[in-house]
């Protein structure tokens, strides 16, 4: 598995996310450990409902996107975001059908659940748990996570699952990270001092998100704090760093709801990680000027004293390329995907160091 010299980002499973996967060096990919959302089904102007053959069709090519994108590796799934309601047209759940269909396609997935999840839900990853013998991820989300009885219900939800705590990941998910970062980092050790006495977790993740639904408020150049780095760092120096090291998680590049405007602003944008921030550089909107301002974003970029050299990754070559009129303008998913692609070779990278190794 992993531990807490690794990185877990939580990506949803769009073109730009999965497409940034498969740039991944080797190296990269040892020290990542992906949570994988699948994204819900969209209704069509001429869906009056959500039908099973509009699931199924919703699903259909999630395996073989990811045989390619992660092949041979093992990644967290998570269908909290699908509608509950959605049902094949067997009428088996979607959970229990797509991770027949990782098997199928030879890929080690672990399924995600949470005590809030409905007992459909439950049931489907429990079958899937009975049925794969990899174990579960329990993903508790802010509410879930700062429940007073939160011991107790993960408690039952193991039990439920039949799963021994020795063979179950605790993501500790706080979604977006509010401003106070004093008091999430109070509760934080609090909490988590708590599950972390629960027995020996296989591991044990802390992952939040501040990245803004909207840039809008940004014109040319802008940065935005990374807090949850922060927040991770501030757990480190605490009591739940003693009793139990953290793995570092967040949601790259984008804000972690699954709102329409988490994906792209309508402006021309590249968002580059720092070390405690992302550099935000925007140009106009993309309906009046077009995708040519990229050429001249990835010119500022490149001069940048933050820019890590074009070798760095995937999308720090393809914005050099593209400063150079040597590579094409894309479209809203090439960005998020040089966005992406940046984004985890550094915070691999920025974890490892913090450990003293060096990738």
């Amino acid at each position: 598995m992993f531990d807490h010299t690794h990185y877990v980002p939580i990506l949803k499973w769009k073109q730009g996310e999965y497409l940034a996967l498969e740039t991944m060096e080797d190296d990269i990919r040892d020290r990542t450990f992906p949570v994988l959302e699948v994204v819900p089904v969209t209704l069509g102007e001429d869906d009056d409902e959500l039908t099973p053959e509009l699931v199924a069709n919703h699903l259909r090519k999630v395996p073989t996107q990811l045989a390619r994108a992660w092949p041979s590796r093992p990644a967290f799934v998570d269908l909290h975001h699908l509608q509950a309601a959605a049902r094949m047209p067997s009428g088996e759940h979607p959970v229990e059908h797509l991770f027949r269909e990782f098997a199928e396609h030879d890929l080690a997935c672990i399924p995600v659940c949470g005590p809030d999840r409905d007992a459909a839900y439950q049931a489907a990853v429990a079958d899937v748990v009975a049925r794969e013998g990899r174990g579960v991820c329990i993903r508790l989300m802010s509410d879930e996570l700062f429940d007073e009885d939160v011991v107790d219900n993960v408690t039952k939800l193991l039990r439920k699952l039949k799963v021994p705590i020795d063979n179950a990941d605790l993501l500790m998910d706080v979604g977006e990270v509010p401003s106070n970062t004093g008091l999430i980092v109070r509760s934080l050790r609090q909490t988590g001092s708590h599950l972390a006495g629960m027995g020996a977790w296989r591991t044990f993740t802390f992952a939040g998100g501040s990245f803004p639904e909207s840039l809008r408020t940004i014109t040319g150049f802008g940065t935005i704090p990374r807090v949850e780095w922060y927040v991770w760092n501030e757990l480190l120096k605490g009591p739940l760093g003693k009793k139990r090291v953290p793995t570092f998680g967040d949601y790259a590049v984008q804000h972690p709801d699954m709102a329409e405007s988490a994906g792209f602003s309508g402006s021309a944008n590249v968002r580059y990680t720092g070390e405690n921030e992302w550099f935000i550089f925007r140009g106009r909107s993309l309906t009046h000027y077009g995708y040519e301002q990229y050429h001249d974003l990835c010119r500022e970029i490149v001069r940048h004293a933050a820019y890590s050299a074009r070798g760095f990754s995937w999308g720090d070559s393809f914005i050099y390329k593209c400063a150079r009129n040597e590579e094409s303008t894309g479209n809203a998913s090439t960005w998020r995907k040089v966005g992406t692609s940046h984004h985890i070779t550094f915070a691999v990278r920025q974890v490892a160091k913090q450990f003293g190794i060096s990738i």
